[in-house]
């Protein structure tokens, strides 16, 4: 089945369906970047921000957009990825990451994580939606 062929979750959904990813990961390699990568979809959650983003994934990588459907092609979005000792960063883009350096990229230490996402989602909203006014969720990133 095709890609496209896939109902498209709600944003809710999209992150729950994240975390459930998240989770499914075995320990024997994954434990670090789970133990970073729950929490912060769990808070981003918390903090209204699936509100207005829809979450993904392409293999491992975490991928957050303003789209209503899975399928990037060139469209803007932030990346979560991890370098060689399973460090977080995260990367503002328009396309795959393993293909083109990001237009923006900032390690994830555990403080900051949920802090810098804001910021990067915010940039992703005024690449993305220039016209529109940022959501309440992210004033303030």
């Amino acid at each position: 089945m095709s890609w496209m062929n896939v109902p498209t979750p709600s944003n809710e959904q999209s992150w729950l369906k994240m975390i459930e990813f998240a989770e499914s990961m075995p320990d024997t390699n994954w434990k670090k970047w789970k133990n970073q990568i729950v929490p912060l979809l769990r808070e981003g959650i918390e903090s209204a921000l699936h509100r207005h983003f829809l979450a993904g994934q392409s293999m491992q990588h975490l991928l957050f957009s303003v789209i209503d459907h899975y399928g990037l092609d060139e469209e803007p979005r932030v990346t979560i990825g991890f370098d060689e000792k399973m460090d977080l960063f995260v990367a503002l883009t328009t396309f795959n990451i393993w293909f083109q350096q990001p237009t923006d990229r900032a390690e994830l230490s555990g403080e900051n994580n949920l802090s810098l996402l804001r910021q990067f989602l915010v940039k992703l909203w005024i690449t993305a939606k220039p016209d529109q006014p940022l959501p309440s969720e992210l004033q303030n990133a």
